[in-house]
């Protein structure tokens, strides 16, 4: 039996700078206002948009939802 599980996608995690935004909507629109630490919970087959809001490299972590584990990181 398949399990469908969330997972937290988090922009700009602590440690690093602020240059990416996420959003759950609307990807025609400009969200740049970024924070430390952004986070939006997702399963499978729903949307995530991701902005580059800064000239430098943004990151963005991929957790499991029930524990908060680093599944990946992505710069």
């Amino acid at each position: 039996m398949w399990l469908q599980r969330a997972v937290k996608v988090v922009a700009n995690p602590s440690g690093y700078d602020k240059n990416v935004e996420i959003h759950i909507s609307d990807p025609g629109k400009s969200y740049c206002s970024t924070e430390q630490n952004d986070t939006k919970t997702r399963s499978n087959g729903q949307y995530i948009y991701l902005a580059g809001c800064a000239a430098d490299t943004g990151v963005v972590d991929i957790r499991r939802a029930s524990d908060n584990t680093l599944i990946r990181r992505y710069t």
